[in-house]
């Protein structure tokens, strides 16, 4: 014990020690306090400053043991700050912390809406999981064999998640830990739990409502507790902002309660009381709920907000005593309209509404590939035909395609081919199964989009021609709304591939629709640059310079963030006209600024080899001329 330093050890004896024990165990510091838990009460053994008495109901030790360590468990605050401003340009240029409150959102959101009939398979995931990946003590078995019967339809109808939330078992700790880290398997097999709490907190909040007349107001609760200091720094600078806790947010009705889980400060973390006034109306939209009722710890008039819940940063004080910083949280209305300004340009600019499909997509512009790979593999294994009748439900089909893009944008085109391939198997054993809706039809055309970007890479420009000329049609037909966005760039492909049959005269024609449905968006749309690169690319070379530059000009304005995949295609087709023109300094700056984005995103080693393969040239020019 001597050797581990940093650690905090709360030591339960079943008998009293003697003075010379007591000495050693005066000097070790790790110890923080000591119990005797016995019948025999009396003062015989008392020589440590670490037994404050000694207890014989095991319930009062754990309620004991309980109160002692929470103040130690000290791990980083999970927050993140919101910057939610009208100016955001694109979903890269948010900050770190407005992206991960994205993640946790989405992610959250999905499990929230998974089909009623996973929960069976839900728990089953989360029983196996708990078994198979965590190294569990005889107590651990003991406390998950007790959850999965107490949990069990056969013996309760109103499962008590609550209760093994606030319980000092494992649950609560591996849990913690799985939403904190972000791991998306964890969370995901956890989400039989996750969705039970959330559930039971609505389940209570309505209780409440019903016994105060169904009267909304607001509720003031408190947390006490140490946080670090560049957090609390954090804190002060960002007064009036949003802050998302990215993690069960556990309060107290009573101040005094919040104020003992407080311990002493150090140079590293600082006391802090949060005070939050939360307006009760806004439990339906992000839950929370009084769960005395509920809880393993009924006396603590515990108030449990649903992890992911925003608040505003009221102010943060020191107290006139010096003791602690008083941090003041308000949860109400004008939070939900910021957040929602935030979420729906996030999607708006994935172009989807639905989370199942968004977080998916949302993970790829992130450069998170494999979570997106991991996400939409657990989520086609979960999210069964059953659920939505006879025909394959279009979710199958977009997820399919999230599916190839993650294998794409690293480069790995047969497999990208073999999911949109597959894909397009689904979408088309729709046709007859069912009236044929919208949805089906756009589906459809992204496969035929993303099979021809396939064939497109492998320079089988015909096949990529035939794909992209189906998304037309499609995307044209008269029976649905028009998406004139995806048309335009879809025409700007059309024009690609056919400069890379070769004809470019015929590509220089559909390069000028593309054009034409692009000018008629809003400013700063992407989809504008594409139709001046595809306009550039079938263009001669005197002209070309001149159209790339402005197709430059759209994507750094705004349209595209600096580091996104697309630009590396755009910097390549510019160097290539550099070096036809022999200005091998320009070409080499462009193949620069490709390998940049390709090494920052690190997930494409076809596109760095390709950049450097590129960046040699420009540096030993051979003496011909580059096909552009």
């Amino acid at each position: 014990m001597s050797s581990s330093q940093s650690d905090h050890v709360f030591l339960v004896l079943s008998h009293p020690i003697n003075q010379q024990n007591a000495s050693n165990i005066d000097n070790l510091q790790q110890i923080k306090s000591i119990y005797i838990f016995s019948n025999k009460i009396n003062d015989e053994g008392r020589w440590t400053r670490n037994i404050p008495n000694y207890i014989n109901d095991q319930n009062k030790l754990a309620l004991k043991l309980h109160k002692d360590i929470s103040p130690y468990r000290q791990e980083p605050f999970p927050m993140s700050i919101l910057n939610v401003t009208n100016d955001e340009k694109s979903l890269q240029d948010l900050d770190e912390d407005s992206q991960k409150y994205i993640w946790y959102y989405l992610l959250f959101d999905v499990l929230k809406h998974m089909p009623g009939s996973d929960s069976s398979d839900a728990k089953k995931d989360m029983i196996e999981m708990c078994k198979n990946e965590f190294k569990l003590s005889d107590n651990g078995i003991t406390a998950l064999e007790d959850y999965e019967r107490s949990t069990s339809e056969t013996q309760s109808t109103h499962p008590s998640h609550i209760l093994w939330y606030t319980k000092e078992s494992f649950l609560h700790r591996t849990l913690d830990k799985a939403i904190r880290s972000q791991n998306i398997s964890h969370i995901f097999n956890f989400r039989f739990f996750i969705n039970g709490i959330q559930t039971q907190l609505l389940e209570l909040y309505s209780q409440s409502t019903a016994f105060n007349n169904n009267e909304h107001f607001e509720l003031i609760t408190y947390r006490g507790q140490v946080i670090l200091s560049n957090e609390l720094h954090s804190m002060r600078k960002n007064v009036g902002k949003l802050m998302c806790v990215n993690s069960f947010f556990s309060t107290t009705l009573e101040k005094e309660v919040a104020l003992g889980f407080m311990r002493v400060p150090t140079s590293d973390v600082k006391r802090v009381l949060f005070i939050i006034t939360a307006n009760t109306e806004k439990a339906v939209s992000q839950p929370f709920a009084q769960i005395s009722s509920a809880s393993f710890f009924p006396d603590e008039e515990e108030v449990l907000y649903m992890a992911g819940t925003v608040f505003r940063i009221d102010s943060v004080q020191m107290t006139n005593s010096g003791e602690y910083y008083e941090i003041r949280l308000i949860l109400n209305d004008k939070n939900d309209e910021k957040v929602k300004e935030l979420l729906g340009s996030i999607k708006h600019q994935l172009a989807e509404e639905n989370s199942f499909i968004t977080f998916g997509d949302f993970l790829i512009d992130l450069g998170r590939t494999d979570d997106a790979q991991k996400y939409c593999e657990m989520m086609l294994k979960k999210i069964d035909q059953k659920h939505y009748g006879k025909a394959i439900h279009p979710i199958y089909v977009y997820m399919y395609n999230t599916l190839g893009q993650s294998f794409f944008v690293k480069g790995d085109y047969h497999k990208a081919r073999e999911r949109y391939q597959f894909a397009s198997k689904l979408s088309f054993q729709n046709q007859g199964s069912r009236q044929y809706t919208a949805e089906d039809s756009q589906a459809l055309a992204l496969t035929c989009t993303n099979l021809g970007l396939v064939y497109f890479q492998l320079q089988d420009y015909g096949t990529a021609l035939r794909y992209f000329r189906q998304a037309r049609d499609i995307r044209k037909d008269p029976r649905y709304p028009i998406d004139e966005v995806r048309l335009a760039k879809t025409y700007s492909y059309i024009a690609l591939s056919q400069k890379g049959m070769g004809n470019k005269e015929m590509g220089l024609k559909t390069a000028e629709k593309a054009l034409k449905y692009a000018k008629r968006l809003p400013e700063r749309q992407a989809v504008l640059g594409w139709a001046l690169l595809s306009q550039a690319a079938c263009s001669r070379s005197e002209e070309a310079e001149k159209i790339y530059l402005e197709a430059l000009n759209v994507f750094e304005s705004g349209a595209l963030p600096k580091n996104h995949p697309d630009l590396v295609y755009f910097h390549l087709q510019i160097s290539k006209l550099y070096r036809n023109l022999k200005e091998f300094k320009k070409a080499e700056e462009h193949d620069q600024k490709a390998l940049f984005i390709c090494k920052t995103r690190n997930e494409n080693p076809t596109a760095i080899k390709l950049c450097e393969e590129y960046i040699t040239l420009d540096k030993n020019p051979p003496a011909r001329k580059y096909s552009i």
